[in-house]
């Protein structure tokens, strides 16, 4: 045993328990280590520690002798020298030996079977390598004591990285596909219905909209107009008195001849709470047509409402906007039935609840011009009988809404589709197209964008023939109260246009997982092998 008269006046006070034996030329590294140890709150002793005066192989020779630990650090100089190695076989012996690998270095032969903590890459400062945490666990042993508590580096935040590595990407990518899954987005539609009622509006960037071509008219009723002004070259009112009920027609010697006071014949509404009408056919037994009429504008925002009727051929066009009109041009005699009306301009003047009027043109004004009242203006219209397949509306009209609900006899909202239409979407993998079946419910709003391809009417159905394309923030369908929702979300619209970026993201997420669970399995099990080795 070494005199303790011959130790330093440290020594003398506290042996150390931890005794750091390196080569001289590795003082840089080994200044870490005795760092880390004194962060623990341990005695650590090494050659930096020796007085100006004192004899250095004895005080080595005590201070090792009194250790309860030999932390030996090997590295490219300290294998080849004697003293490192004879310190090493001293604490090998006695069983407190704790080897550290410290360069890329194989060991010397003798000390190959002992557990050796490989830290080649440690720069003294990151705490959390786990090589570390090897190393601490296996010197706390040999001293049969702990890490002071709030001193040892926190080795667990390695694991903690690791951790957050593997299952980080996990909650991420569910976090976003819960949010991409509930961001509604607008939903792309191509519809194709057979209905009795529509009601559309005109986009306000359209500009003024052409909505009906030109169309030879065998009967057209105008409602809910303030003024209609005709310029006949002769006319004859009819004796009511004179019509035959069986024939349903006025007798010849019903027709009188009436005075023009004014070129321009005016027909004005009664009163706001009445409903005038004007209704004009070609003369009976006539085989032309009563008239054309002209094509059919309206202004931006303006809204149309198309509906058919069960009980006679033909459409009603409500146009609704900003100061609606309509031409009707006529080059043979037309009857014209007004009620409800106030005429001036000829003879019989005044009011009636109805008369029938006879018109023969002039052929410098076959035109009758319609202004609609409170921005309204109500046609019912029936075409010429060669005339219904031109019947067309709205061909490539960009429009902002569109209404396919009507009112029942008890004033109850309910569906206009007649008969079997379809539903797709065509830029949806999990939007299911719909057979819509008669009378099925459909609603379509907050529509962003669509073009009406086109409204055909068909004759011998009395329907509505309607192609509708766009885009739209909500489609319902269903029975009463519109059961399905269909609205395409964030996640179907990246997986169908972006498969790529999709593909990427489970690329990251699977190696980013495994390498953290690769990591967390070899850190638990070279700390379960520390822990279990004698």
């Amino acid at each position: 045993m070494p005199d303790d008269s011959r130790l330093s006046p440290a020594a003398q006070k506290a042996a150390s328990r931890i005794f750091l034996s390196y080569a001289r030329e590795d003082r840089e590294s080994a200044e870490k280590f005795a760092r880390l140890f004194a962060a623990q709150g341990w005695d650590v002793w090494w050659d930096r520690q020796l007085l100006p005066g004192q004899e250095f192989d004895s005080e080595i020779a005590v201070h090792l002798a009194q250790a309860e630990c030999v932390v030996v650090l090997w590295s490219a100089v300290s294998v080849q020298k004697r003293w490192v190695r004879d310190e090493a076989e001293d604490g090998a012996s006695r069983g407190i030996l704790v080897p550290v690998i410290i360069d890329d270095v194989k060991i010397p032969l003798g000390f190959r079977r002992f557990q050796t903590v490989i830290l080649p890459d440690w720069d003294g400062q990151e705490a959390h390598h786990p090589a570390v945490s090897e190393l601490l666990t296996a010197v706390a042993r040999l001293l049969h004591d702990g890490p002071v508590a709030g001193s040892m580096p926190k080795v667990r935040g390695r694991g903690l990285v690791w951790f957050a590595l593997a299952l980080g990407p996990t909650i991420f990518g569910l976090g976003c596909m819960w949010v991409f899954a509930h961001w509604k987005l607008p939903t792309p539609f191509r519809l194709a219905a057979a209905v009795s009622r529509m009601e559309f509006s005109i986009d306000a960037a359209e500009g003024p909209t052409k909505i009906l071509e030109s169309i030879p008219m065998q009967e057209a009723v105008f409602e809910k107009f303030s003024t209609f002004e005709i310029e006949p070259d002769r006319a004859e009112v009819a004796d009511p008195a004179l019509y035959d009920i069986g024939s349903d027609a006025f007798r010849a010697s019903a027709w009188q001849s009436v005075t023009l006071l004014q070129p321009v014949v005016r027909f004005t509404t009664v009163s706001e709470y009445t409903i005038s009408k004007v209704a004009i056919a070609g003369l009976s037994g006539a085989k032309s047509a009563a008239g054309v009429l002209d094509a059919v504008r309206v202004a931006p925002l303006a809204t149309i409402t198309l509906e058919t009727s069960k009980l006679s051929t033909g459409l009603t066009l409500r146009l609704r906007g900003d100061h609606p009109r309509a031409l009707f041009l006529w080059e043979a005699p037309i009857e014209l039935v007004a009620d409800h009306t106030a005429v001036n301009g000829m003879e019989p003047s005044g009011t009636g609840d109805s008369r029938s009027y006879r018109f023969y043109p002039k052929p410098s004004a076959p035109v009758a011009n319609f202004t609609g009242r409170r921005s309204e203006l109500v046609m019912s219209l029936r075409p010429a009988v060669d005339a219904y397949d031109k019947l067309k509306i709205g061909t490539g009209v960009t429009i902002t809404s569109v209404d396919f609900t009507m009112l029942d006899d008890t004033g109850r909202r309910v569906s206009s589709i007649a008969a079997e239409s379809s539903l797709s979407f065509p830029e949806s993998s999990t939007l299911r197209g719909r057979r819509l079946a008669a009378f099925e419910l459909l609603e379509i709003r907050n529509i962003m964008h669509a073009w009406l391809k086109g409204v055909q009417y068909d004759a011998a159905r009395s329907v509505l023939t309607v192609s509708i394309e766009g885009e739209a923030g909500d489609v319902r369908i269903g029975s009463w109260g519109l059961s399905d929702d269909l609205k395409s979300n964030a996640l179907s619209r990246l997986k169908d246009k972006r498969p790529l970026a999709i593909w990427l993201f489970l690329a990251a997420w699977l190696v980013s997982t495994c390498v953290g669970l690769a990591k967390l399995v070899r850190r638990w099990k070279g700390r379960t092998r520390l822990l279990s080795s004698p």
